[in-house]
């Protein structure tokens, strides 16, 4: 009869052991990809003085917005690990002289995929356009 309650109490503790198929998951974490970057971006890049940018990507990577109040285009992409690059032309002046400059961006988006910093390099012969500091937020 021992062997019997044992047996009993060994199929009772195995069994409340078992996981329980029911019970909820975690979601699955949304994957980096040009669904995350789509959408509405603001922030701010620093030169010599901090400017304001207000892009907007769609959902194949291409940027069209503001920077300083004057025209910004693009191509973004970001890889798995959520790091963004691209190039496009910011059309501005400086001095009473109006550039198309070729750009770049360099930038990371953060695990939540709401923040995205980074440099911009802007090709033209002003050092102070090179690897400027840039933080932008998902509205």
């Amino acid at each position: 009869m021992r062997i019997f309650h044992i047996i009993i109490i060994i199929f009772f503790v195995f069994d409340g052991c078992k996981k329980d198929d029911n019970s909820p998951t975690e979601p699955a974490q949304k994957p980096f990809d040009l669904t995350v970057l789509s959408g509405k971006w603001k922030g701010t890049f620093k030169n010599i003085v901090t400017q304001t940018a207000d892009f907007t990507i769609d959902e194949q990577g291409n940027l069209t917005g503001t920077a300083a109040n004057t025209s910004v285009t693009g191509k973004w992409t970001i890889d798995n690990t959520g790091k963004v690059t691209g190039s496009g032309v910011w059309n501005f002046e400086i001095y009473s002289k109006w550039y198309d400059a070729a750009c770049t961006w360099d930038l990371q988006m953060n695990k939540e995929k709401n923040q995205l910093t980074g440099t911009w390099d802007i090709q033209v012969p002003y050092s102070t356009l090179r690897d400027m500091q840039t933080d932008l937020s998902k509205q």
